[in-house]
């Protein structure tokens, strides 16, 4: 009941709707969620968060969701809506605030905002092994389904760049 709500009250901050529910509303019956459930919709939180008032410090920022889960996809989520709302210098220099896992939250929501060869280049810089490989896999599948022809001649040419089972699977599939 509660996550309905919140997603609900999402939807309304998101189309303007602000004199019914404010982001304090929202922050207060997202902290009533139990834990698995604030991690499944941190992201959307904290897009629509930063699409209403960019924070200057992302990482401080994020605080407001604790350690944990929650936070890193409310890093990610919020990074995302920084480079599409204010494009990719404000997400750079987002992203040069943030440090360790933090960060690589923050590479993982630009490598996943779009398709193509720059978002590969933002999955590839991120220090967390399993996290690295996950989210290369995610974003050539993402570009593979968008345009299989581009992404199959940035294999052939940059799969080196890849995590090595990223790239054999990868590889495999483009013979």
């Amino acid at each position: 009941m509660v996550e309905k709500l919140v997603k609900e009250s999402i939807e309304k901050l998101r189309s303007g709707v602000q004199a019914a529910v404010g982001t304090d509303t929202v922050q207060n019956l997202y902290s009533l969620l139990p834990d698995d459930a604030q991690r499944d919709i941190a992201r959307n939180v904290a897009a629509t968060f930063v699409y209403l008032k960019q924070p200057t410090d992302l990482a401080q920022w994020a605080d407001q969701f604790g350690e944990g889960p929650a936070r890193l996809a409310a890093i990610s989520g919020g990074l995302s809506e920084i480079a599409q709302g204010h494009g990719n210098e404000a997400a750079q220099k987002a992203l040069d605030t943030l440090s360790g896992s933090d960060r690589d939250a923050g590479l993982e929501g630009l490598a996943l905002r779009w398709y193509g060869p720059e978002q590969l280049t933002y999955a590839t810089g991120i220090s967390d092994p399993a996290r690295r490989e996950d989210t290369e896999y995610a974003a050539l599948s993402s570009w593979w389904g968008n345009d299989q022809g581009r992404c199959r001649a940035w294999l052939q040419t940059h799969a080196n760049e890849l995590s090595a089972a990223v790239a054999a699977e990868w590889l495999a599939k483009t013979k």
